[in-house]
Order: C-alpha cells, then structure tokens, then sequence
C-alpha cells in the first residue's frame, strides 16, 4: 500500500501534501515485486537488509510490513539506493569528489555527464530521416520501416544534417511512430 508522504496523485493532489494537511485517503493497493531480500546484520534490534525490488516498492512501506509479520513496529534509519537500471553505485560519483572536480571549472564537471540515451540502454531504437525528425519535432507521428510493433523507443536522426538521440517515441496502434518525449540539441 502506499503511503501518505508519496507523490502518488488523489485528485490531482500528491498524497504528500494531504498528509501535511493531516488528512489521510483511501488508497489502491499497487503490485510490487521483490526480486531479492537479504539479511545482512542484525545487531540491537536493527536489520540491515539488501532489497532488490521492481520500481514503485516503498521501501518504508515495506519496513513497516516486516515490522508487523515480526510483531513489532519498524521503521527506516537510513536508505541507500544502490541501483537504479542502468546505473549502480560503482558509477556514482562522490560529493567530495565532485567538488574537487567543480574547482577545476565546468568544463570538468561537463565531462562527467553521460548522453541521455544512456538511461535507456536497454530500449529498442529506431533511426529517422532528416525529414521524419523534422515531421516528429513539429509532434507528428511517422512511418519508419521495420520499427517494432509496440512500447517505446530511442528515437535517433541519422543523416549526415543532424545526427545522434532526439528523444523518445510511442509506437501507435496504427504502427506509427510518434513522440513521447523529445529534447532539442541545437540541430
């Protein structure tokens, strides 16, 4: 279930800003998958635990679940995402680190950035015509050949004008392609 302090919508209104009015709603239960739950330490009453879960897990939801099942109540001392797909803490980069690299100019900091096609990694893509990105960054769907048949994709232009990732696309019921989301790079 989960809780009050969530963005999750009501009306409109994220469940967070209820809860700060002190007022409490009826919520949908949401299916979650936990993949994998270790027990790391155990020591004065505190767990230490390793969750691997789908997205949308409450992890304090969840804490006060194990809570419950062992009788008692639970709550979260400290939280450490150590994944987010594609991304694990190996390539995270330390505060401290990053303000010594800031103190050497932007430039280095910039360098650090990954392209934002990076995220999806594991999405399928489909490579547009100079003509079919200029009709898809007006909000036009278009037909590209030998495109998957549904979901979301990475969206590439790939003529020698402009090259590289625009955005993301939506395959239609009409097998179209159309836009989701799209970012302008100056091409």
């Amino acid at each position: 279930m989960p809780p009050m302090y969530s963005a999750i919508k009501h009306q409109g209104q994220p469940l967070y800003k209820l809860a700060r009015e002190g007022k409490t709603v009826t919520r949908k239960p949401r299916q979650v998958v936990i993949h994998d739950l270790q027990l790391l330490n155990y020591a004065d009453n505190k767990l230490v635990l390793d969750i691997s879960c789908s997205k949308g897990t409450y992890i304090r939801t969840l804490a006060e679940d194990i809570g419950e099942a062992l009788g008692t109540c639970a709550f979260i001392a400290g939280l450490r995402r150590t994944l987010a797909a594609p991304f694990n803490d190996d390539q995270l980069a330390k505060l401290d680190a990053l303000q010594q690299i800031a103190s050497q100019g932007l430039e280095q900091l910039d360098a650090l950035l990954l392209p934002p096609d990076v995220a999806l990694s594991g999405w399928p893509s489909v490579t547009l015509t100079q003509e079919q990105a200029v009709y898809m960054r007006q909000g036009q769907a278009v037909l590209v050949p030998r495109s998957p048949g549904s979901g979301l994709l990475k969206l590439y232009c790939g003529d020698s004008k402009s090259t590289g990732f625009i955005g993301i696309g939506k395959v239609l019921d009409d097998g179209r392609i159309g836009p989701k989301r799209l970012i302008f790079t100056g091409n």
